[in-house]
């Protein structure tokens, strides 16, 4: 079992045929048994498909991240 590792799977072939693609994919870098949750995994697109997720405020994914947007993201506690 591996501990504070990094790795970084790349692949030039995900043009999807199924929504379901991408998530085959995933799980086969992560290996059997690993966790159902896919926490700590990133993925990027760079055509956007079926998969693409949806980003809310949609101004993060292809605007600027100025301050109306930041308010939405953001919340202030006191700790």
């Amino acid at each position: 079992r591996a501990s504070n590792l990094a790795l970084l799977a790349v692949s030039g072939s995900i043009v999807e045929d199924s929504i379901k693609d991408p998530k085959t994919l995933l799980d086969a870098v992560k290996g059997e048994g690993a966790p159902q949750c896919d926490e700590g995994y990133l993925s990027t697109h760079h055509v956007r498909g079926p998969a693409f997720p949806r980003q809310v405020p949609t101004q993060c994914a292809d605007g600027e991240l100025n301050g109306n947007v930041e308010e939405e993201l953001v919340e202030s506690v006191t700790l």
